[in-house]
């Protein structure tokens, strides 16, 4: 039986640690704060196995020894392929012109990036995937990944408040996490291990950073297309693995593909 209260208690903890720090740096506070919001989901998740539960991290999936290679290569390819289909398309439409010779530039960047950016996603991947999808598990796949979709929307201050919070935006930011957070969930069920979560995760955000596409020139405001465009291979991603069995329900683990 899920534990609703526990997962409420979790889900305000980690809501409002991250929205009342984000309000104090707004408000003049140290920029420092930001970091609770960064932290807020793994700090929730602290609060509630040790201090609330005094469960421990038994059930949080944290080892990494045994992981197979294919989930690695899986959170590595996955990002670049997404990321690949929505800049083919924009070029294709003539919203982006695409320069060749500057295709390498910020790679270099980005790898040096890497590492700082996964010591601040571990966070919300202990956070979300290795306390909340896990509390949610008895609700089923479709439930817990649905759930921790909408938590993992919401807990975003930037969807919400300040210039670029949008309607559009909102939208087509809601669309992609809530692809996303079933194939985050996809890899956690069927690795075993909240690491490759991680990996995956990183690259994910690391394959749409600007230094990357340094080789796009592209429209300053672009079409509603080139948001779908950007949303459709996530979605394709989420079906494949709906179509191949992955998200049914099993009794243990319920990760078709990676058998």
């Amino acid at each position: 039986m899920v534990p609703w209260r526990d997962v409420a208690l979790f889900v305000t903890l980690a809501i409002g640690l991250c929205w009342a720090s984000r309000f104090a740096v707004e408000a003049g506070w140290d920029p420092l704060w930001n970091v609770v919001a960064v932290y807020s989901p793994l700090l929730a998740a602290v609060v509630m196995r040790k201090a609330m539960r005094r469960e421990g991290f038994a059930d949080a999936h944290l080892g990494i020894r045994g992981v197979k290679l294919r989930f690695w290569v899986v959170a590595a390819l996955l990002p670049l392929a997404w990321n690949l289909v929505h800049d083919l398309f924009d070029v294709v439409a003539g919203i982006c012109k695409l320069h060749p010779g500057e295709a390498a530039s910020g790679v270099p960047r980005v790898l040096r990036a890497l590492p700082g950016m996964a010591l601040f996603l571990v966070g919300e991947e202990i956070g979300w995937r290795s306390y909340l999808v896990e509390k949610l598990r008895p609700a089923g796949p479709v439930v817990a990944f649905a759930i921790t979709g909408l938590v993992w929307f919401t807990w975003h201050p930037s969807v919400w408040f300040g210039h670029s919070a949008t309607l559009r935006g909102g939208i087509t930011f809601a669309a992609e996490v809530m692809c996303l957070s079933f194939v985050f969930g996809w890899l956690y069920e069927a690795s075993g291990s909240v690491w490759p979560c991680l990996a995956l995760h990183v690259f994910t955000n690391a394959a749409g950073l600007s230094s990357i596409k340094g080789a796009l020139t592209c429209l300053p405001d672009t079409p509603v297309i080139s948001d779908l465009a950007e949303v459709l291979p996530l979605l394709v991603t989420t079906v494949v693995l709906w179509r191949a069995g992955a998200l049914r329900r099993r009794d243990q683990r319920f990760a078709a593909i990676a058998s």
